[in-house]
């Protein structure tokens, strides 16, 4: 189970191998070994001795903020240096980099135009003609911009938007855009922990204090799945009057939307597909593949192993 408790004012505590959830109105008992993950919001008071027993037990613990990760419990060990100093070796090997970011870039570019039915502009977006990381950059930019003019077309004509505005959103579909984006980002970064490597080491995304490079390399070939299809959805379903809220030029979304766009996410998080292979998978056991397939890539210093996400 990935447990999320956003609500102000809660405390957390722990009790006879039990986690013990107090609410303003309520109190909630959940067994320690039904947890795999817990997210918890920054104003959410959790004990010492509870972040203690959940850490032995192997629980990840991440504090957010507006979906935005501020830190979490790691999980590194003598067992996992092996791996990450494969990662290391990798910012060496900028030809290796290329052509890794080639082909997760080029995932990516596939599944937005495959959703907004321009699957035949492919060839102009074409990542293989890229001799830098620089001109990749360019075209995963100029693919982005065409997406999201077109993206904006599948929403209720009362929330269709310009362009992708990030920081800060500046209307309601960007608002919940970039709550999806942070959901996913988390995500990776708690798998990534648990697979041993350090989500701070990328390969196209620039690594820098407090940014989870690789996390976001590799969620890239997902944002189409796990959170444009799902905004799109709901969007379309309806939201109330009281789902956002306005201040100066930033939009902030609602508890309760924050609470639907949770359930959405983890929802499709165990939602089954059927692959180019003709077999059966849901996104949870495919972003395990796609962590599977890059380290086999940095371990053998092989792009070809990497399989980022194609729908």
């Amino acid at each position: 189970m990935n447990l999320y408790i956003t609500e102000p004012k809660t405390k957390i505590s722990t009790e006879n191998n039990k986690l013990i959830i107090n609410r303003e109105n309520e109190v909630n008992k959940i067994p320690i070994g039904q947890i795999e993950n817990l997210s918890i919001h920054q104003s959410v008071q959790i004990t010492s001795q509870t972040i203690c027993k959940l850490s032995k037990e192997g629980i990840n613990i991440s504090w957010i903020s507006c979906g935005d990760i501020i830190c979490q419990t790691g999980i590194y060990n003598a067992r996992t240096i092996e791996k990450i100093k494969k990662q290391f070796d990798v910012l060496n090997n900028k030809k290796l980099i290329l052509k890794l970011a080639s082909k997760n870039i080029s995932c990516k570019i596939n599944n937005q135009l495959t959703y907004i039915n321009f699957k035949e502009k492919n060839k102009k977006y074409n990542t293989k003609k890229a001799l830098s990381t620089d001109e990749l950059l360019g075209i995963e930019g100029a693919a982005a911009s065409f997406y999201f003019k077109n993206l904006s077309k599948n929403f209720p004509l009362e929330y269709q938007f310009k362009s992708r505005e990030k920081h800060p959103p500046t209307d309601p579909v960007n608002a919940v855009l970039s709550y999806l984006y942070a959901l996913l980002y988390k995500e990776f970064t708690i798998k990534i922990n648990n697979y041993g490597l350090n989500p701070a080491i990328g390969f196209f995304h620039k690594v820098k204090n407090g940014h989870y490079s690789l996390s976001s390399d590799l969620m890239e070939s997902f944002r189409v799945e796990m959170c444009d299809k799902i905004a799109v959805k709901l969007f379309n379903d309806g939201f109330d009057e009281n789902s956002f809220s306005y201040e100066d030029s930033k939009v902030k979304i609602s508890n309760q939307v924050r609470k639907m766009l949770i359930t959405e996410f983890h929802r499709k998080l165990d939602e089954y597909y059927i692959t180019s292979n003709g077999f059966a998978n849901n996104f949870n056991g495919s972003m395990d593949e796609v962590i599977h397939s890059y380290i086999a890539a940095i371990e053998k210093q092989d792009a070809k192993l990497f399989k980022a996400f194609k729908s």
